[in-house]
């Protein structure tokens, strides 16, 4: 069988030899056993799967993250808490220390 392909000249066509036969490309002689519509029923279906598993997997991803957010939030809140728990005893302890070392001068 002759195709036609061009040449490095865009004007000139040169004649190429291929060994296929006519009945390998005709669609009409590949093998009837072979069927496409349910090929393509189950790469849909893998598809839909496959996303509706990618979305789960995300929502947990999402979930937990923010269970990890809230979580660090709460633990720095409670630092914070304590912080200024310890920053309050602490000035406490200041003051006194001043009012009793005042009142020993007088």
């Amino acid at each position: 069988m002759t195709f036609h392909r061009w040449n490095r000249n865009p004007n000139c066509f040169s004649p190429v030899k291929i060994d296929k036969k006519l009945e390998d490309v005709n669609p009409r002689t590949r093998p009837q056993n072979v069927n496409l519509s349910s090929m393509v029923e189950d790469l849909h279906q893998k598809s839909i799967m496959r996303n509706l598993e990618n979305r789960h997997i995300s929502k947990i991803a999402a979930h937990v993250g923010s269970n990890q957010q809230q979580n660090q939030l709460k633990i720095s809140n409670a630092t914070r808490a304590e912080e200024a728990t310890n920053d309050t005893s602490e000035l406490q302890r200041q003051a006194n220390d001043k009012r009793n070392s005042a009142t020993m001068q007088y």
